[in-house]
């Protein structure tokens, strides 16, 4: 708390990551600049049950629910498989999650595409 009081104090962009998720002061949520829960931490925040699966409709509520309690500006919910999301008291922004293929991937594929090859001629 005296971190974060002293940063906002001084200008800086205080972040506060509720990993792991655990009941947050409403004092320290209003410190917050940002707050980047995941959707489990951001369903704990706010007290709601926990879902496998939660729809947007869900997690766009839990986060109103946690910006009224005093996160100053937004909500950060993350999901690996969904991407990520922006909701302020505004709206939302969403960012789709990408498929990544690693490239040691593409190497052993590559390889075994040729080896394939040669074995045809």
């Amino acid at each position: 708390m005296r971190a974060a009081t002293e940063a906002q104090a001084a200008g800086v962009t205080v972040v506060l990551d509720p990993a792991p998720a655990r009941d947050i002061p409403d004092q320290l949520l209003r410190l917050a600049s940002y707050v980047t829960p995941n959707e489990g931490e951001l369903a704990r925040l706010v007290g709601a049950p926990v879902a496998d699966e939660p729809s947007m409709a869900d997690i766009d509520a839990q986060a109103a629910r946690l910006i009224a309690r005093g996160s100053t500006l937004e909500s950060w919910p993350s999901s690996a498989a969904r991407g990520a999301r922006l909701i302020t008291a505004d709206g939302a922004t969403e960012w789709p999650a990408r498929h990544v293929t690693p490239r040691r991937h593409h190497r052993r594929r590559r390889r075994l595409q040729r080896r394939l090859r040669r074995r045809a001629r």
